[in-house]
């Protein structure tokens, strides 16, 4: 899932689980503030007779203001009044003539009464004939909810103070405060929580790990790895980074390996250069010093100047060449090659070079008379010769043979060179196909050659899309394959 949309689907059920949340909250919040808030204002009584006591008391006000006016003065009204707003935590205070008397309980002071005296009356509900100001008044560490009733009479001035205790009520309202608060950052904990994972989850860490990787990088430290789980775009990238760190290590590696290889090929170029150059000075030297002091001598130092001077010419070429495939900068005349003419035209060559010095070479060909195979002949055929002049350098044998086969195998063309000369070292075999590699440790050049010939075979099979490889028996025999693919579409199979 793409995070755009996790992100989306996440929105849409913390907005619907926070609206479910605080909607639930708040009605059990409401509920138990109107149950705690009856409870403790009333005493166990209802809330509705709470309101009707207080109604019941103004309108019994305005009545004895309209009809009993003498009523209003007289105490046992004032303690009975009183005593019903016992029921719910209250009680009367009267004000006759600036003088006042409470008949609560709690001890009120001065300041008390002269703030209840300043209380201006209004009238502004008429319609519940109630010419009343409600007040609420702390008194030390009380705090009273005050109705205030004016009667008119032209003898005296009197007013009644309705008062209640809502003390209880005052800090219940401070606890409830702190609840909702509380409740408030549950829910907000509750809502950012499986947020502030999600975003950790999938977003915060593999950016971290991303930036770790990329602080690595610029450090030139590439031995680490990423990986990801996710198939989300993060994922996609960190993937898509540890790819380009893999390649970059690849590349860095092939870079260091080409310059380690460029440094041996110019050791290796400078060794094989040297000991011809050195062997021609040495013969020079001989003929200026006046060694060679007769004819056949002078003949024969002269003769082995040409013979290293055409080694040096041949190391070049084969240099060259090499280098020129390196660089995939060789042509390559690719053609439809009738392969039974290709192999008889091979050994009939190889047969008028090699038979006059005594060696035997055998041919086999098990593919079809009609075999058609796509390659640059000219090139295969310096193959087959690097492979057959390897091989002389290191027959000792009295008896010296080479035996050449073409086989077909899965859509394949088998090219085999197997001699009877020394054979290979089994910890040696995969080494040969290297440049200016050679089996004598000493890296002499007495054997002829310029350690080029099977890398140059190599070369040019593996831009024909094949591989060459070798198999050995030491001081027996040893084998080296081409294995050419040919195209089936080409290929005729006429019966």
């Amino acid at each position: 899932m793409s995070i755009r949309i996790k992100l989306i689907i996440t929105y849409i059920i913390m907005v619907g689980v926070a609206t479910f949340i605080i909607t639930v909250a708040s009605m059990s919040f409401m509920a138990g503030v109107v149950n705690d808030i009856t409870s403790v204002i009333t005493d166990d009584s209802s809330m509705d007779m709470v309101i009707h006591s207080v109604i019941d008391l103004l309108a019994e006000f305005k009545q004895a203001q309209l009809y009993d006016q003498e009523k209003i003065k007289d105490e046992a009204f004032m303690r009975d009044i009183n005593e019903r707003l016992n029921e719910f935590s209250g009680f009367l205070i009267t004000e006759v003539n600036g003088e006042f008397n409470s008949f609560g309980s709690n001890e009120l002071s001065s300041a008390f009464y002269n703030k209840i005296k300043s209380f201006t009356t209004i009238k502004p509900i008429k319609a519940h004939g109630m010419d009343d100001e409600r007040h609420v008044l702390k008194e030390g560490s009380n705090t009273y909810f005050i109705i205030k009733h004016e009667f008119e009479d032209n003898e005296a001035s009197i007013f009644y103070y309705i008062v209640i205790d809502v003390t209880e009520f005052d800090q219940l309202s401070k606890n409830y405060g702190q609840k909702f608060l509380a409740m408030m950052i549950v829910i907000v904990f509750l809502i950012i929580l499986p947020l502030t994972y999600i975003l950790t989850k999938d977003i915060i860490k593999p950016l971290k790990k991303l930036e770790k990787g990329a602080l690595n990088i610029k450090a030139g430290y590439l031995d680490f790895s990423l990986e990801s789980k996710g198939s989300n775009e993060i994922g996609r990238v960190i993937n898509a980074f540890e790819k380009m760190r893999s390649e970059l290590k690849k590349s860095i590696v092939h870079q260091i390996q080409v310059e380690e290889n460029r440094k041996e090929l110019i050791s290796s170029i400078s060794h094989d250069l040297k000991t011809p150059i050195t062997s021609i000075k040495g013969y020079v030297e001989g003929i200026q010093d006046g060694v060679a002091n007769s004819p056949e001598k002078l003949a024969r130092y002269l003769e082995v100047i040409y013979q290293k001077s055409e080694d040096m010419d041949r190391l070049i070429d084969d240099l060259f060449l090499y280098s020129k495939l390196d660089l995939h900068r060789v042509p390559f005349d690719m053609e439809q090659v009738m392969l039974k003419p290709f192999f008889n035209s091979c050994i009939e060559e190889l047969r008028l070079e090699y038979e006059k010095l005594g060696i035997i070479i055998n041919s086999n060909y098990f593919c079809h008379d009609q075999q058609v195979i796509v390659m640059d002949s000219q090139k295969i055929k310096r193959v087959i010769l690097n492979i057959i002049n390897n091989s002389l350098k290191f027959m000792e044998k009295d008896n010296k043979r080479i035996d050449i086969s073409f086989q077909e195998e899965n859509e394949h063309i088998i090219m085999s060179i197997t001699d009877n000369g020394a054979g290979i070292d089994p910890l040696e075999i995969d080494k040969i196909f290297e440049r200016f590699y050679r089996s004598d440790p000493s890296r002499n050049t007495n054997t002829g050659g310029s350690g080029l010939g099977l890398a140059i075979a190599k070369q040019i099979v593996e831009q024909h899309g094949g591989i060459i490889f070798a198999e050995s028996v030491p001081n027996e025999w040893t084998t080296i394959s081409i294995r050419l693919p040919y195209n089936k579409e080409n290929g005729s199979y006429e019966q």
